[in-house]
């Protein structure tokens, strides 16, 4: 049923649709940023000594978030694909536009993902050098 009403909704209504999931996404990488600072920042370095951080989970989290990001782009990447022909000039430009967007997201999402597991890694001991972080 769902795949019956996603395919009877309009261009609008898809192309709407994705941009409420970029910006979820969008926002939802917003959050985790912002909870990777406030835990790995000068100023929580006091906090840490008394509480641990779970960096494993914000690495994880920082995968799905990527996951979901690579699927919003190769979802967007096939509607394009299909639809661009039915499409008007605007709403070409929006698809491409959305497309543009969660790819550097995408991009965004691998660096934070790798930062994580830098950090992750940190916990468990392994050193490197502070410019790697």
């Amino acid at each position: 049923m769902i795949n019956n009403q996603k395919n009877n909704l309009s261009n609008d209504e898809h192309i709407t649709a994705y941009a409420l999931r970029s910006n979820e996404l969008l926002t939802s990488y917003i959050s985790l940023h912002d909870s990777t600072v406030r835990v790995t920042g000068l100023i929580s370095l006091l906090k840490s000594i008394f509480k641990s951080t779970d960096f494993k989970q914000l690495h994880n989290d920082s995968a799905i978030l990527l996951n979901q990001s690579n699927s919003l782009y190769n979802e967007l990447n096939a509607y394009r694909s299909t639809s661009f022909g039915n499409l008007s000039e605007d709403q070409k430009i929006y698809i491409n536009q959305l497309l543009a967007f969660t790819g550097k997201l995408d991009i965004t999402l691998q660096f934070l993902k790798e930062r994580q597991l830098l950090l992750y890694r940190k916990s468990q001991g392994e050193r490197r050098r502070r410019k790697e972080y």
